[in-house]
């Protein structure tokens, strides 16, 4: 059909006059920018009016974009129906099932498309996820018209030479619905990009009692102060008074010197027994010319200590500091995995709703002051949401009392892997990755996309990764320009996905232009989509076509690419040199590179010749804290042995670049050594160096160094199997330290024991370090 709608409405008549016209509806769908808001799942809509209602109309064709439901996009649709007359609510949802397959919904503006109302756009505020395993699980919800504005009207022109003094109106509209008022005290509290307001009392204006009845507009008078411009608001009660559960349209606020507004829907419960049970909501208000904030529901897991009446028996307050602002004091009353909260030992998590705090700074806890209560507090960590790969968290160890020891303070030391949470009480909650998969891989319509190959997927999971070939019957993969090509994999229990690597082996080298991958999990439905919108093709820094690819989860920022510089040095022994293809495999806190092929060196025309340094650059998503690396070859090439001295690694970052050195001083040779052909490589240790151009640190070549024995305990017992043992050596009493600098230049000089005595074992030492080496610390 011409507007692709699988529905039609026909208009009745009587008496020859049709009883009610049709119309075209124009329906602007907005998602947000956050990470996973898109879908290609089918979404559809039921508008309702005073007449009606249009039965469900699914989306399938978006006037303006080809390519509909993307992040932060606005897809216009249109709906042919009977006149509704007053819009007054809709449906929207999808069919998507699992984890990923779902949408992030910021608003919904219907508009007829002529006529006298034309110009009048519905407003139906969301602003929320539609994702069976985000918010609160739902993939359809009701929203209600709850503003008619006049999409021609142009915003109100701002004159750079007013300045404004902090006086605002503030319109807060308490919604229609039964029992929507409240009798309770209420606050709102502004935050700017120069400092926040304290807690200001909307109080009741003279005479009227009944200030946030069902459907009024209340009007209030503020001043926010030199806080700069706005960046969110948080409107709460103190829920007290009977009746004080409240249900808010929206806010509108006004500067009344430069006539800046600002529209905050919210369309949300503030209530202890409503919707998510939270008393405050918070909500971002968009900057000029950047997007406002998102809204995270963090999640919260305090572990009680495991010591005598350490369960406390008033109500617990909680308020999260971060660099970009608080959450505002938040009651802990509702454990996600226990009945029975606050128990011995037991750990507990919780659900804090709060604007973008940044990164985690520190946490204030507090009790309830009614009564002697006390408390022990062990330990307390905060990740962004429920699927986050990283947490921030902090040892507390202290007792919480609500006399002397209340409001206590608590820093937090920085991000950290996550651990796995406590067994919610909602199993929805929790993905299970191991099973079976179907992964497609979309070629993308261009010339000379195919390729005939062969493909490795290596999967990695906060548990373990795994190496899957992807081949078609006769062995190879024949890929076709514009084509998706279909796998079925198992992966075992390896935990939460966070990423993936493609190696490709071409047969020839042909060029293969990869659209997308898809994952989708068969049993509980989760659902991946990773664009790449790129060729593939072998480089100088990465001859054997790796492409790594990180996972993209609501609401979870994906890894970042990194670029990582690696540099080599071959011994000076005789024969130390080799034109194998040495491959190298960066380990961290967040997988692997996989074993990469060290291609150019960004250094010397030839690699890898005796007494020489090599660099190299490797780009991967971000590993985290590197903790080894391995080094090898498959001993193919004239003089395939080799001798390694070390290895470096650098990671350029902002700011600053960290250099992490990894020794070796082995053959990887089959005829020499132990006659293994890799090595795996711990760090020994790291430095912070300028980035190139900036500050140079330069050396007269007078160093002072500090040796740190380790303690290693040896068994001596007496076992029956065939281990070869170890035996104690005699503690020696001076110690050889050899010093490399950038340029193979090296000075020898001897640590010892200042009495004369053996240096022993776990014991410090001093030393300086002088010779003829001169160096500048930078590559």
């Amino acid at each position: 059909m011409d507007d692709k709608d699988m529905v039609r409405e026909m208009a009745v008549t009587k008496d020859n006059q049709l009883l009610h016209q049709l119309k075209t509806y124009l329906v602007n769908i907005y998602l947000q920018d956050n990470w996973s808001a898109e879908t290609n799942s089918d979404v559809y809509i039921t508008l309702f009016g005073n007449h009606g209602d249009t039965g469900k109309r699914t989306m399938y064709h978006s006037v303006n974009n080809s390519n509909k439901f993307r992040n932060n996009q606005m897809d216009t649709f249109e709906i042919e129906a009977v006149d509704l007359e007053e819009l007054t609510l809709l449906v929207v949802g999808h069919n998507g099932k699992g984890h990923g397959a779902g949408l992030f919904l910021d608003r919904v503006a219907v508009s007829e498309k002529t006529g006298d109302k034309k110009d009048n756009e519905c407003i139906f505020p969301c602003g929320r996820w539609l994702d069976d395993h985000m918010d609160d699980g739902k993939t359809e919800r009701q929203l209600r018209c709850i503003d008619v504005v006049d999409k021609n009207k142009a915003a109100a022109s701002l004159d750079p030479n007013v300045k404004t003094q902090g006086e605002w109106e503030v319109v807060i509209k308490t919604s229609d619905i039964h029992n929507a008022g409240t009798h309770a005290n209420v606050f709102l509290t502004v935050y700017g990009v120069d400092g926040r307001t304290g807690k200001i009392e909307l109080a009741e204006e003279q005479g009227d009692t009944d200030q946030f009845v069902q459907g009024k507009e209340s009007k209030f008078q503020i001043n926010v102060g030199d806080i700069g411009e706005l960046v969110k608001v948080r409107l709460e009660h103190d829920n007290q008074n009977a009746f004080s559960s409240w249900h808010v349209d929206y806010v509108k606020m006004m500067d009344k010197h430069t006539h800046q507004e600002a529209v905050l829907y919210i369309d949300r419960w503030l209530s202890a027994e409503e919707d998510d049970n939270q008393l405050s909501r918070e909500i971002s208000v968009a900057k000029k010319e950047s997007l406002p904030l998102h809204v995270y529901q963090y999640m919260v897991v305090v572990q009680t200590g495991n010591v005598t009446e350490a369960t406390p028996k008033s109500n617990v307050y909680i308020n999260l500091h971060g660099s970009l602002g608080d959450s505002g004091k938040h009651c802990l009353s509702n454990s996600e995995s226990s009945q029975s909260p606050w128990q011995q030992g037991q750990r507990d998590v919780f659900v804090v709703s709060a604007v973008d705090l940044g990164e985690m700074e520190k946490v204030t806890l507090s009790l309830d002051d009614k009564e002697d209560d006390s408390w022990f507090v062990e330990n307390i960590t905060v990740r962004q949401n429920h699927y986050s790969l990283e947490e921030w968290t902090v040892s507390c160890q202290e007792w919480i009392d609500n006399d002397q020891n209340n409001n206590k303070e608590f820093f937090f030391k920085g991000l950290q892997k996550a651990r796995l949470l406590p067994d919610l009480l909602d199993k929805t909650r929790m993905i299970d990755s191991s099973g079976i998969w179907h992964v497609w891989m979309t070629t993308g319509k261009v010339k000379g996309a195919e390729t005939v190959a062969t493909m490795d997927l290596f999967i990695y999971g906060l548990e373990g990764e795994t190496e899957i070939p992807l081949r078609k019957d006769n062995g190879v993969c024949e890929i076709k320009a514009g084509a998706t090509d279909r796998y079925e994999i198992f992966l075992g229990e390896i935990g939460d996905i966070f990423k993936i690597s493609l190696k490709i082996h071409q047969k020839e080298l042909d060029d293969w232009f990869l659209e997308k991958v898809k994952m989708k999990h068969q049993e509980n439905k989760t659902e991946y989509t990773l664009v790449y919108n790129d060729w593939v093709r072998p480089t100088e820094d990465n001859p054997d076509c790796t492409v790594e690819l990180p996972i993209v989860k609501p609401d979870i920022a994906p890894l970042k690419e990194k670029l990582y510089v690696v540099t080599i040095v071959t011994g000076d022994h005789p024969a130390s040199e080799t034109e194998a293809d040495i491959y190298c495999m960066l380990i961290g806190q967040w997988g692997d590179t996989t074993k990469r092929i060290l291609g150019k060196s960004h250094r010397n025309d030839h690699k890898f010749r005796k007494g020489q340094t090599d660099v190299f650059h490797i780009k991967s998503t971000d590993l985290g804290d590197i903790t080894k690396i391995a080094l090898g070859h498959r001993n193919t090439g004239r003089g395939a042995g080799w001798f390694c001295n070390s290895a470096v690694v650098q990671l350029l970052e902002e700011n600053i670049s960290t250099q992490l050195v990894f020794p070796c001083h082995r053959w990887l040779d089959s005829s020499s050594d132990d006659g293994n052909l890799e090595r795996t490589l711990c760090c020994t240790g790291e430095a912070v160096i300028p980035k190139p151009g900036e500050r140079k640190l330069e050396t007269n070549g007078e160093w002072r160094c500090w040796l740190t024995t380790g303690f290693v305990d040896i068994d001596d017992d007496d076992d029956d199997d065939d281990q070869p043992k170890l035996s104690k050596p005699s503690p020696p009493s001076s110690i050889t330290l050899t010093v490399y600098d950038d340029y193979g230049n090296t000075c020898e000089e001897t640590v010892k024991n200042p009495d004369g005595k053996p240096i022993l074992m776990d014991s410090h030492y001093e030393h300086d370090v002088s010779g003829t080496v001169k160096t500048q610390l930078f590559l």
